[in-house]
């Protein structure tokens, strides 16, 4: 177990795009959990505010839901040799699709969304934590997760069914050693059968910060940048499909921890409801009667 003054550690990487959904993520957390054990970090990526603003906007966002949250709130400042990295690989999108680049480069021009990768760098004296995207809303008690033996791997998470089925992660391996050559599938100790089963949903994670900065995962996530930009190849649209090259094993989750619905049967044992995609549950009024609870004025 990994806490600080013997607090659980929750991680949330955000911009400025996220801020109307900090107040109900907030509000929910309360409902179900005791802040007083929890550490929850913010780790901002800044555009047109600075970080005084941004810090400042969530703390008094905080304090309007409650006095009692632990708050660590850091900076991203993306490297600039990620910055290049990714800068190079959308050019090659570009390139292979003129008509559709925005699409097609999707969230891994966001670079925000790389800050997840260097949590554990920015916060080297922590050994685990929860990771999770901000467009989630808690509907019940999440301190299960933190007694999980998760053994050598770095990763907890449930399965991807919603997009990965089973044998598009089996295809990615076979991408994977068509482009790529045996010095960095070496390196990187990509064996086939860590391949063979359903890959994992990255909006809910519970990771091993201390085996991800043993097992240089960084340096690894560079390496492969680097070389998809050196042949010219086209292998990921997002951010989640390089984390599964690096991290294919996974300890599975109880799926309570990252409910994907819209249902109202499932919410009853949902534990942490996760809006993946685009239409989100703070500007969808679609949502409104089937989330009222989680709505804070």
């Amino acid at each position: 177990m990994s806490t600080i003054n013997n607090r659980h550690n929750i991680f949330f990487c955000l911009d400025e795009n996220y801020i109307p959904c900090l107040k109900y993520v907030l509000n929910s957390f309360i409902k179900c959990n005791k802040p007083h054990k929890y550490n929850i970090h913010f780790i901002i990526t800044l555009d047109k505010l600075t970080f005084d603003e941004f810090k400042n906007i969530i703390i008094t966002v905080a304090d309007k839901v409650s006095k009692n949250f632990n708050l660590v709130i850091k900076e991203f400042v993306p490297p600039i040799e990620l910055v290049e990295l990714v800068n190079g690989y959308c050019k090659i999108l570009d390139k292979r699709y003129p008509t559709n680049a925005k699409c097609a480069k999707g969230t891994f021009i966001n670079i925000g969304n790389w800050s997840r990768f260097y949590i554990s760098y920015l916060f080297p004296d922590v050994k685990t934590g929860l990771y999770l995207d901000l467009d989630i809303l808690f509907n019940g008690n999440i301190e299960e997760i933190f007694s999980i033996d998760f053994g050598d791997n770095v990763i907890g998470a449930i399965n991807d069914t919603t997009t990965h089925k089973k044998h598009t992660f089996e295809k990615s391996y076979d991408r994977f050693i068509a482009i790529f050559d045996v010095e960095l599938m070496n390196k990187l100790k990509i064996k086939q059968e860590d391949y063979n089963r359903i890959s994992y949903n990255c909006g809910v994670m519970y990771i091993n910060f201390e085996l991800y900065r043993e097992r240089n995962f960084l340096n690894i996530l560079l390496d492969i940048l680097k070389h998809t930009i050196k042949h010219n190849i086209v292998q990921f649209r997002g951010t989640q499909g390089i984390l599964h090259i690096i991290a294919p094993n996974y300890t599975l989750l109880p799926n309570k921890f990252n409910v994907i619905t819209k249902r109202k049967y499932e919410l009853a044992e949902a534990s942490i409801l996760h809006f993946k995609g685009i239409s989100k549950f703070w500007d969808n009024h679609n949502y409104r009667e089937l989330y009222n609870k989680f709505m804070c004025k």
